[in-house]
């Protein structure tokens, strides 16, 4: 920082904490005056000494208009906004950079204030952080729209969306619905039926059973459109079924209600990516918020390294610096947050268990009087209120120490009652203990300018260069001063007011069916493999007779599909082996995919094993390697990777087929100059076998991701997509599938007639039995007639 920013932290530090501070060393001399010119550290202060509580005198008469932002209530607090915005503005315009400036408050209470002041004065504000996210009205009424959405028999939530806007329901008719929906007894009942089975009181006003017939019909929609769609999709459509958007952005600072609501949509999609797509658990993780009161910050209306002046909170600037940096509303009070506690506890002052060093209070109401103060309430409550005074005071002097170039301080203060130094209590404010430690140094408050010490060098004696001064403004009420402070400035060159959109999807959205059921991608692919296996499996729920005890199997894998049967693990049967490698495989090639494959380190790889539990076995940790390293070294892969192809790892799909919702994920996704390419790993082991024979089992998979992307590929001229399926023992054997438009069709139909066989309960064996696809089947002891594979009777014992 320049020595003159330090001298007057300096100061500042002295006048906070007396003999005890240590005053920073300057380690740079001053070259020339800062940009803006003047002195580096300013003190600027809206006098108050007109303004008695109540009275219109002061900033408060009536002859002074500030045209204040809504909801702000203070015209001196405006005032002072306004000229703290009106010194940047001159700054701007001798050249700073509006991004190089920021205001620190100690609290958000004024910051509209700050923000609409700054808007005036055309320096494009950014509010950073803040707090209060989940109590806004908007975040809350989009939650319990989706509350209905997920279980409509949640009366809460239901009635705070028929009070919402998204329905907007007059309060009578609210008081209708209750009394209407009970059960013959006259206990009352769920709400939902009343609405949704039509039972509507003959007294319902006429608008508001259009409004309910209308609020109904979107829910049930909704419903069925709910298990397609991401949970960000889902808020995006709940909020623009209902108009609720149209709502929000036709009421006063429209874009910021809105702005909160795609925030919530951005922590609906990261709640999703971490755990998976469940709206139930995504509303408990918001109640859980709302009900803690996390300190999570309102939307951005901004990007972040724009152009323009940021607002943030003392507490977020900590460890950051600056160079133009205004800390304003010091004319608030030290201990202006604190509240008197009901319960304190006090730190022990002798021994543990000693009950004479236990320090305790409370409040104990009397509904007929006052309230009893019990015990040590009293003194530990001051206690409270002492050590709320310090730490408002330390965080004023790290607020000054941001400063790189510029220091301007800021606060109301009645400067009438001047009078030399003043001592720090719970009532003073920041500005009246620096204007007393001038006026003790001989200032007054006529002066513009004052000399300050100068900060200590590094290596001893004091900073050389320029002198350090303090700049003092003093603005007092006056009607052309009112005049001056309503002017609005034009914002030039602003940045964008919202962030850009985001990169279109690879897969965008599917067409979303009135209904529909659920499959898995592995559910259909078994039914693919053996109708039999499937129905023994997933409708009668008979277990795998290798479920209890893997390692008793008899002939545990055959013909490529098992890769790991000739490893030997006490603790791992062989299917729980195979798995475990291919989870470690494929986890390890995701890490490589996101780092433009750069090979795990050995501290990664390590953790990958760890989690599977194959750490420790030797063989197949050195499978797990070969397979990683062989994809690397793949001429696939160098393909891709030279050829700048835009890639996405694990990429989950939905896909509508004949009314049914099929969901899979792809192993790599890649977006080339050619077209489109779906790369699929598989770790099975070939053992000599042709991998184009084998490929063919994966028959059902190709198909579902051919019609995943090709929705993708409707904008597109090439129109091209392939599917690869990469032996990784045998990487330069891959099989590459070319699909076309008649291919696409080909592959639909094969898939809605699966599922026409899975509704229709066709659930005959194969006819293509081999030795991989029995392995493991309940049916193949003695329900199939002709399993390729048996187990022994030994691992029967567990079925």
């Amino acid at each position: 920082s320049r020595p003159e920013v330090l001298a007057t932290v300096d100061f500042l530090g002295a006048t906070l904490f007396g003999p005890a501070f240590r005053p920073l060393e300057a380690g740079r001399e001053s070259a020339g005056d800062p940009t803006g010119g003047g002195p580096a550290a300013e003190l600027l202060v809206t006098d108050a000494s007109e303004e008695g509580r109540g009275d219109e005198t002061g900033w408060r008469s009536s002859e002074i208009e500030l045209d204040p932002p809504p909801g702000e209530g203070n015209p001196a607090c405006v005032a002072e906004a306004r000229l703290v915005a009106k010194r940047l503005r001159e700054l701007a315009d001798e050249g700073v950079r509006r991004g190089d400036m920021v205001v620190l408050l100690r609290a958000f209470t004024h910051v509209d204030a700050f923000s609409d002041a700054l808007d005036r004065a055309g320096l494009a504000p950014y509010v950073v952080g803040g707090r209060g996210y989940w109590s806004q009205q908007q975040v809350e009424d989009a939650l319990r729209l989706c509350g209905v959405i997920a279980n409509p028999l949640d009366d809460e939530a239901l009635f705070g969306a028929l009070a919402s806007p998204a329905c907007g329901v007059s309060a009578d008719a609210l008081w209708l619905l209750r009394r209407a929906a009970r059960d013959t007894e006259g206990r009352p009942r769920h709400i939902w039926p009343t609405i949704a089975d039509w039972g509507l009181p003959e007294a319902m006003p006429a608008d508001d059973v259009h409004r309910l017939a209308r609020f109904r019909d979107i829910v049930l929609a909704l419903r069925a459109e709910a298990p397609l769609r991401p949970l960000d999709a889902l808020i995006d459509r709940a909020v623009s079924a209902f108009d609720y958007d149209l709502s929000i952005l036709s009421l006063p600072n429209g874009e910021r209600r809105m702005a909160n609501l795609r925030k919530l949509m951005r922590l609906a999609a990261e709640y999703e990516q971490h755990e998976g797509r469940d709206l139930r658990g995504f509303l408990d993780f918001a109640e859980d918020r709302t009900r803690r009161d996390e300190r999570e910050g309102m939307a951005a209306m901004q990007v972040e390294g724009r152009d323009g002046v940021r607002v943030m909170t003392v507490h977020a600037a900590k460890g950051l610096e600056f160079p133009v940096v205004a800390v304003a509303d010091l004319g608030r009070a030290l201990a202006a947050g604190f509240r008197h506690p009901d319960v304190a506890i006090g730190r022990l002052t002798g021994r543990i268990g000693d009950p004479a060093s236990a320090r305790f209070g409370m409040r104990l109401p009397i509904a007929a009087g006052e309230s009893l103060r019990l015990w040590e309430l009293v003194e530990l409550g001051e206690e409270e209120r002492r050590a709320e005074v310090e730490e408002s005071l330390r965080l004023l002097y790290v607020a000054a120490s941001r400063a790189r170039e510029r220091l301007i301080l800021s606060g109301i203060a009645r400067c009438s009652s001047l009078g030399g130094a003043v001592e720090a209590s719970p009532s003073t404010a920041a500005i009246d203990l620096i204007l007393g430690a001038l006026s003790a140094r001989g200032w007054s408050i006529e002066e513009s300018e004052t000399d300050l010490p100068p900060a200590p060098a590094v290596g001893g004696g004091l900073a050389g260069g320029i002198k350090p001064r303090l700049a003092v403004g003093v603005q007092r009420p006056s009607a052309d001063r009112a005049a001056e402070l309503r002017r609005r400035r034009p914002t030039a060159d602003a940045s964008p007011e919202v962030p850009s959109p985001p990169p279109a999807p690879l897969l965008p959205e599917p067409v979303i069916p009135q209904t529909a059921g659920h499959l898995s991608y592995s559910a259909l692919a078994d039914y693919a493999g053996c109708g039999y296996r499937f129905y023994v499996e997933r409708v009668l729920g008979l277990a795998s007779p290798l479920a209890a005890g893997d390692g008793e199997a008899s002939d545990p894998v055959a013909e490529g599909e098992r890769e790991v049967d000739e490893l030997v693990d006490p603790e791992l049967g062989p299917r729980r082996r195979s798995l475990a490698i291919g989870n470690c495989v494929h986890g390890a090639l995701e890490a490589c995919a996101r780092r433009s494959w750069a090979r795990p380190s050995r501290g990664e790889m390590d953790a990958i094993l760890a989690r599977e539990g194959i750490a420790g076995n030797a063989e197949a940790s050195g499978r797990v390697e070969t397979l990683v390293d062989n994809w690397l070294g793949s001429s696939l892969c160098r393909e891709l990777a030279e050829g700048g192809a835009r890639i996405r790892p694990e990429v989950p799909f939905v896909v509508e087929l004949a009314g049914a919702v099929v969901r899979g994920k792809i192993d790599l996704l890649c977006e080339t100059e050619d077209g489109m390419v779906v790369v699929d790993y598989k770790t099975d082991a070939l053992r000599g076998s042709d991998a184009a024979e084998l490929a063919k089992r994966y028959e059902t998979q190709r198909d579902l991701y051919a019609l995943a992307v090709s929705a993708a590929l409707a904008n597109r001229s090439d129109g091209a997509l392939r599917a690869a399926y990469c032996f990784l023992e045998a990487p330069e054997r891959t099989v590459v599938e070319a699909y076309d438009p008649s291919g696409l069709a080909a592959a639909r139909d094969r898939l809605e007639r699966l599922i026409a066989g899975i509704r229709g309960g066709e659930f005959g064996r194969t006819e293509r039995p081999h030795r991989s696809l029995c392995f493991g089947c309940p049916a193949a002891a003695r329900l199939c007639g002709s399993p390729a594979w048996r187990p022994r009777r030994a691992s029967l014992t567990g079925s």
